[in-house]
């Protein structure tokens, strides 16, 4: 069996073909970045205040949504 660490939580994969469990850990990473960007979406004022010290207008947090919500 083998562990994947993301942020809060261990993920178990059961060790079968190579490809099933490079698979596997594709969709769990893709489902912890898709976690992150919602995160980061439910607050997006605070979080571009924090991380880049600056305030952005309206529009502009329209178009990073658009451009988070892209990935």
């Amino acid at each position: 069996m083998k562990s994947v660490r993301i942020a809060s939580t261990v993920k178990h994969i059961e060790e079968g073909d190579e490809r099933v469990t490079l698979f596997r850990i594709q969709e769990i990473l893709s489902e912890h970045r898709s976690t992150l960007v919602m995160g980061i979406l439910s607050d997006l004022p605070t979080y571009l205040q924090f991380k880049f010290y600056t305030k952005v207008d309206k529009e502009m947090q329209g178009i990073l949504r658009d451009k988070l919500f892209a990935l």
